[in-house]
């Protein structure tokens, strides 16, 4: 027995030996893959962080050429190609801008650490101009317009541009062939509607025949099943003007430096009780715009010999003139845009400097019950009540019946309607014009109101129609909100005599004198180099 367990100590020691070697070198092993896997780590952190980093130089690349497209930078004069030096070594730069349609680009840009390029991103942008060719909205954020038959939008009147919709886009097709293909679509843009609720393809409701398969429904839109989109009416009250009461105390606020029309009435004014000029420092230079205390009648004019651009506004009592002329830039001393006042009667006659491609505004403290003819310059005009359209309204620099390229001038109409005056707003009496002629109107026409229900545009009840076989292209903008269903049938039952409308994307709806565009990023996607 003694013997037996002699022999087995040696046994039992030598095991725990080895255990404790094998347990020592899993220690070891496991410590020195520690010793490897921990620079692993602290690498990949630090590239983590370099995508990071880089990701946010790609994307302040992206801001500042929407940065410059909103300070009028031309998108080729932007710089591309020359990284800009961040703190801690970092860089970003533009690589590359390309229009891909007017308006609208595709912008590569770079995030650097040193000279490498570690991010890069690649974003769709448009220079925020939109197109604008109608938009109409109720006096409520989430009704949908209840739009008859007559109210829904004709087929045979064309729009060029994208709609916004305060509800559910309605259209008449009635007489359109869907089953066979269209090379002249009705609609040429997207519309945007806040109401998605309907019968037919993305929430559309038809007062003809509604489409029965995407193939017909792509007859009637160029961008067919995408033409209908949901549309954020938040987005509406961010217009300038749009969705806000005392319409015309923002104008006067805006051209006068004032809030008020009696404040304005207490100023010293050029001629007691007829105009008055924002000349607010006594320097010669018009400041914003002139005031007419008054309703007035509107003739543009103009001499393609002496470049002067006539406008004639006729009160009941006073006809005040002004004789605008652009300047001669690079002379020495260069010449300014001038614009002459004169109080036709008074003997007063004043000379101002301006700006014409800036713009400036005509207020109108009453209403305006005609303008017609061919302005010169960038200008809106805002009326305390009506506006009515009596004939053309041409372009200096746009031939007749062509679309704007590149056009200087620009002219806003916004009639603001007094609740219960019953007020015709925007509205049409060509009836003076000769019949079976094809007539233009360049403007951006808008209807506001002040207590959010009175709106009105182009109402039958208030003018007669257009003459007999006469038609009518509006080229520019149409807007008019706040507003009741009622008005949008009546509106668009007058609109239905017309030939069609053209966007003239230069310049917002409604205040193309002093209104900008915001850029907006439609998409952007950012990976690292190489993946």
């Amino acid at each position: 027995m003694k013997l037996s367990h002699r022999r087995t100590r040696p046994r039992q020691r030598g095991s725990i030996l080895i255990l404790t070697f094998f347990i020592l070198t899993f220690l070891s092993l496991l410590g020195t893959g520690f010793m490897y896997l921990l620079p692993v780590e602290m690498r990949n952190a630090h590239q983590d962080r370099a995508l990071v980093q880089a990701g946010f130089g790609a994307d302040a690349a992206l801001r500042t050429v929407m940065d410059d497209l909103y300070h009028d930078v031309s998108w080729r004069d932007i710089q591309t190609g020359v990284p800009v030096t961040l703190s801690g070594g970092w860089k970003y730069q533009v690589d590359k801008i390309e229009e891909i349609e007017e308006g609208v680009y595709r912008v590569t840009t770079s995030g650097l650490l040193g000279n490498k390029v570690i991010r890069r991103a690649v974003a769709i942008v448009d220079d925020g101009s939109g197109k604008f060719a109608l938009q109409f909205t109720s006096n409520s954020l989430s009704n949908t317009q209840n739009v008859n038959s007559e109210g829904a939008w004709p087929v045979s009147v064309p729009i060029t541009g994208d709609v916004y919709i305060q509800g559910t886009w309605y259209v008449d097709n009635t007489g359109l062939d869907l089953t066979q293909p269209n090379p002249n679509k009705p609609f040429k843009g997207v519309i945007f509607q806040t109401d998605p609720s309907g019968e037919a393809l993305r929430g559309e409701r038809y007062e003809g025949t509604a489409p029965a398969n995407e193939s017909e429904y792509a007859v009637m839109y160029e961008y067919g099943i995408d033409a209908i989109q949901p549309f954020d009416a938040s987005r509406l009250s961010s217009e300038d003007l749009f969705l806000k009461d005392q319409v015309n105390d923002k104008l006067l606020k805006a051209t006068f430096g004032v809030s008020t029309d009696q404040e304005l009435r207490q100023a010293v004014r050029n001629v007691t009780g007829a105009f008055y000029v924002a000349d607010r420092t006594n320097d010669g230079v018009m400041d914003g715009g002139v005031y007419f205390n008054s309703d007035a009648e509107i003739t543009y004019t103009y001499d393609s010999t002496t470049g002067v651009a006539t406008t004639t506004l006729q009160g009941p009592t006073d006809t005040l003139v002004l004789k605008t002329r652009r300047g001669v830039p690079g002379n020495n001393p260069e010449t300014p845009d001038s614009m002459e006042v004169t109080l036709q009667g008074s003997g007063s006659s004043e000379t101002y400097q301006c700006s014409l491609n800036d713009g400036y505004i005509l207020y109108v403290n009453g209403e305006v019950t005609s303008v017609s003819g061919t302005y010169m310059g960038n200008q809106t005009i805002g009326a305390a009540r009506a506006i009515t359209l009596t004939g053309e309204l041409l372009k200096s620099d746009t031939p007749r019946g062509e679309e704007p390229d590149k056009s200087h001038d620009a002219l806003g109409l916004i009639a603001c309607v007094n609740g219960g005056s019953n007020d015709p707003g925007m509205s049409v009496d060509m009836a003076s014009i000769p019949a079976d002629n094809h007539y233009y109107v360049y403007a951006y026409l808008t209807s506001l109101s002040h207590n959010d229900q009175s709106a009105k545009m182009f109402s039958r009840s208030q003018h007669p129609t257009l003459p007999q076989g006469t038609t009518l292209t509006l080229i520019g903008a149409l807007a008019w909100a706040p507003t009741t269903a009622g008005q949008i049938n009546t509106s668009i039952d007058y609109i239905a005599s017309w030939e069609e409308i053209i966007l003239d994307s230069e310049r917002p709806p409604g205040f193309p004198a002093v209104g900008k565009y915001i850029p907006r990023i439609r998409s952007y996607v950012d990976l690292p180099v190489g993946q």
